[in-house]
């Protein structure tokens, strides 16, 4: 293959110390050869998605276990490979999607991560076969689960980590449609107190926080940024931005209280589920703000939400209790209508 291939796999070889080191420390992360990727993968035969830089193939390991093993294509450099697989193996939490392992050789770049059977948010939403009726409590569970997971990254690292590319596509969904994050290939480490700059912007059109895309500047408030809009693409079940290249971000912001209703999912935008769906609405709004100083940290996105949950269980008791109270009013309006009907006799069976 020429020079030009001894040097990539030397180079590929050179990076990977740092993940095989990772790899002898940590008992969960195992490295993988060519070979037994092939034969996990059963020669590259199923397919679960491709990107600009990998297509992610669904595996099995020799237990039986179902893996998701994404491949980097040639023009990946190898930092980016190793600085994934660094990233992720430091992240354990239930709506992060777990690093397995990993393969290094040069013409085979790859890791390994659980499999996540049910898709991902953007297809729930958005399917091609048909939108699927999907609750607002389901839809709120999720903008949960994602919260914890960049609650976890941004507060419970050495070093807080921005995920970088917060999208619906990028939200897996496993059974009860619990959710994980996946794909760190623009993850990055930060310094603990400081904000960041780099002239290198990337990340995903309609999720992409205006002031990084401006400035470069980086934050975890990046972040927050993004999750403001899966908000509002929750409760309205329209893409961050549409065919026609329109920005729901910034549709949003600029529309009166009563066009954003006319915004919200019919299918859930019920009378007794406005003032919910108007309280997540209200907090995509702040984490959609401006200037990055007045958007919430994570953690304090994460507070909001169990917040908007207790208030939604009290109002569901109270539209319990007044159901109560009418069946206990319509009772007694039927007693007293037996009663004035001469069929006295009814009264203590219709009770």
């Amino acid at each position: 293959m020429g020079d030009w291939y001894e040097k990539l796999s030397q180079s590929f070889r050179d990076t990977a110390n740092e993940v095989l080191a990772k790899a002898d420390i940590d008992p969960n992360v195992r490295c993988f050869t060519r070979r037994q990727m092939k034969h996990i993968t059963n020669n590259y035969g199923t397919v679960l998605g491709k990107g600009g830089f990998s297509v992610v193939y669904k595996g099995k390991l020799d237990n039986g276990r179902s893996v998701a093993v994404k491949q980097y294509n040639w023009r990946t450099q190898e930092k980016e490979f190793t600085k994934e697989a660094i990233i992720q193996s430091q992240c354990s939490h239930r709506n992060i999607v777990r690093l397995l392992g990993c393969c290094v050789e040069a013409d085979a770049p790859m890791l390994v991560t659980e499999f996540v059977p049910n898709g991902n948010l953007s297809e729930l939403l958005h399917g091609k076969s048909g939108q699927l009726p999907v609750s607002l409590e389901t839809r709120f569970q999720i903008a949960l689960d994602v919260a914890e997971a960049l609650v976890y990254m941004h507060c419970s690292q050495n070093h807080p980590i921005l995920h970088g590319d917060i999208k619906p596509s990028n939200i897996l969904l496993g059974d009860k449609h619990v959710a994980k994050l996946c794909d760190f290939g623009i993850s990055r480490l930060l310094c603990m107190d400081n904000d960041e700059h780099t002239g290198f912007v990337i990340g995903s059109k309609g999720y992409m926080d205006p002031v990084y895309c401006e400035t470069g500047r980086l934050s975890p408030k990046c972040d927050v940024y993004s999750f403001g809009v899966v908000l509002l693409e929750l409760i309205t079940r329209k893409k961050g931005i549409d065919d026609q290249s329109r920005n729901l971000a910034g549709m949003f912001a600029r529309s009166s209280r009563d066009k954003r209703h006319e915004l919200f999912d019919k299918e859930i935008a019920a009378d007794e589920n406005i003032d919910f769906i108007e309280e997540i609405a209200n907090l995509a709004l702040d984490c959609l703000k401006s200037e990055i100083e007045d958007r919430p940290q994570m953690k304090e996105v994460l507070k909001q939400l169990w917040s908007i949950k207790r208030s939604e269980i009290l109002r569901q008791e109270r539209r319990l209790a007044e159901l109560r109270e009418r069946r206990i009013m319509t009772l007694r309006e039927i007693k007293v209508m037996l009663r004035g009907s001469g069929f006295e006799r009814f009264v203590t069976k219709a009770t």
